[in-house]
């Protein structure tokens, strides 16, 4: 269990990344937020070696690193692990970022090529209320999908084609005080116990 509040600051996001890599199999987590209004977005990202990111106003980063501005992709790529492994979105694009934005429920996608994230609408997409609930997400390595889940019942593939590893994440907007996300890993959906 793990739960992100939202501080007032100065930058887009607060981001918190699980630190344990997911390289194969089944893995469901659930993400409860509350208050988050149109400021939060759950899912997956790459695991990089976050203590060789240049926290230092001269690089442009200063105190925070958000994996959907385009601006900190690069830097997001030369602390890439040697574990990622392909993974294809499409045709040709790497998929280092994947995430469900709770107040539209769009998809949102980034390459960490430096260019502004790719957004799409799905089959099943829906948002969350503006007072928050639970979106669960499903990674299956061995089918290569990110299945979304609202307060238990399945919407559909958010992403397919992801290979490699990945880490759960949540991006939460500077709102204030009022925002949160709790996080907890749950039994995969349907599984026997």
């Amino acid at each position: 269990l793990s739960t992100i509040r939202s501080r007032a600051c100065s930058y887009n996001t607060n981001t918190a990344v699980c630190s344990e890599a997911m390289r194969a199999g089944a893995h469901y987590a659930e993400f409860t937020a509350s208050g988050a209004g149109a400021g939060c977005r759950v899912g997956l990202v790459r695991p990089v070696l976050w203590t060789s990111l240049p926290f230092e106003p001269r690089s442009g980063v200063g105190s925070h690193i958000s994996p959907l501005v385009p601006s900190h992709g690069p830097l997001l790529l030369e602390c890439c692990s040697e574990r990622w492994g392909d993974s294809p979105f499409g045709k040709d694009e790497d998929v280092h970022c994947c995430m469900y934005d709770t107040s539209s429920g769009l998809g949102m996608s980034s390459s960490w090529d430096g260019k502004a994230e790719s957004r799409h609408r799905w089959e099943g997409m829906e948002a969350l209320p503006p007072g928050g609930g639970t979106v669960g997400l499903l990674l299956d390595l061995d089918d290569e999908t990110l299945t979304v889940y609202r307060d238990g019942r399945r919407l559909g593939v958010l992403y397919d084609g992801l290979r490699g590893e990945y880490s759960w994440a949540c991006a939460l907007a500077c709102v204030g005080d009022r925002a949160r996300v709790t996080v907890r890993r749950m039994p995969v959906p349907g599984a026997n116990s």
